[in-house]
Formats: structure tokens, C-alpha cells, sequence
């Protein structure tokens, strides 16, 4: 549930009391992951976690682990294909991505998407990358995501670490959107 929160004008923090006051603070950062795990939980019942190996995805997964579910989780494996024929990969966000999963005994299913030259070029331009200030990382997660649907079929839900607290700019004005307790469901 997508609700605005605040906004912001550059001088005061306008917040909405009434979206503010339905719901009981939580009284640590842990019972906040928590209950919003618990929450997604109770309202989907197909969904999968994509787990990074960032801080982000990490604290989104271990809500659930808090809460005593354990969630499906999918590391998406950005694969680039150099000219020679060799490979690159994020070898180092599947290393914090496994430790974590192997820390609170999740499965880890790994999902390979392979780049090459042309696809690269295809993605920023078509996302129109020097024309917005969405950054490489979250084209590529984006692309990621589209694979996984279309390869996988899958037809649940998708929750990620992203967007729990997001900012838009309209002109001078800012505004943020808060997803309670919802945050990170795509």
C-alpha cells in the first residue's frame, strides 16, 4: 500500500498526521523488519526476495527471518561477456549474498542473466539513461527482474530492499513516499 508520508518543500517537513497515526510505532528497528515481514507474509502468499548481498536486500530478508518465516530468495547472477569470449560476474555481492543466506539457513536459488556489448547499449538507451536519474545499478536490477518473470514464469510477488523510503522532485517541491508496512513490494 503506497501512501505519501510527507513532503517537503525546502523549508518544512509537511507530514500526514492521519496516515502517521494508523499505525502503532514500533519500538526497535528489529520489530519494525519484523512486523513488516509479518505483514507482507499475511497479505501474499507467492513471493520471492531478491537477495543482493547489500545492506538493503539483507535487512529485507532478515525480517522475515525475525519473524520466523523463511522466505524463498533469489540471487540474480549479472553475467558480461567480454569480446574474448570471458566472462565477469558479481562474484563479489554472490559472496556477502551466500554468507548471509548460510548464516540463517535460507536457500539460496541463483538466477543467471548473461550481458553482453549490445544488450548493455539496448538497456541504457532504451531506459533513456542520460535523461533520468535512475543509476545503472537499478537498470540492470530492473532488466534482472524482467528475465526472471519471463524466463521463470513466475506470476507472484517480488520484494526487494528497494524503494522502502523514495524520493520524488518536482521542481522545487520534494516529495516521499513510504510504503507501510508494506515497503520493498513490487
Amino acid at each position: 500500500m503506497n501512501t505519501t508520508l510527507y513532503s517537503y518543500d525546502g523549508k518544512d517537513l509537511i507530514v500526514d498526521k492521519e496516515v502517521y497515526n494508523s499505525c502503532e510505532p514500533a519500538t526497535s528497528f528489529r520489530e519494525a523488519l519484523k512486523r513488516q515481514a509479518e505483514s507482507l507474509h499475511s497479505k501474499i502468499n507467492n513471493y520471492v526476495i531478491f537477495l543482493s548481498g547489500g545492506i538493503d536486500s539483507q535487512t529485507k530478508a532478515y525480517g522475515f527471518v525475525l519473524a520466523g518465516i523463511k522466505p524463498r530468495c533469489v540471487f540474480l547472477k549479472l553475467i558480461y561477456r567480454l569480446p574474448d569470449n570471458s566472462i565477469r560476474w558479481n562474484k563479489e555481492e554472490f559472496f556477502y549474498a551466500s554468507l548471509f543466506a548460510k548464516e540463517h539457513n535460507l536457500k539460496l536459488e541463483v538466477f543467471e542473466i548473461e550481458f553482453d556489448k549490445d544488450r548493455i547499449q539496448d538497456i541504457v538507451f532504451q531506459s533513456n539513461y542520460f535523461n533520468n536519474t535512475a543509476g545503472t545499478g537499478i537498470m540492470f536490477f530492473s532488466e534482472a527482474v524482467r528475465d526472471f518473470i519471463k524466463y521463470k514464469n513466475y506470476k507472484g510477488s517480488i520484494i526487494t530492499g528497494h524503494a522502502t523510503f523514495s524520493m520524488s522532485r518536482s521542481g522545487k517541491i520534494c516529495s516521499g513516499d513510504f510504503f507501510r508496512p508494506d515497503a520493498g513490494l513490487l
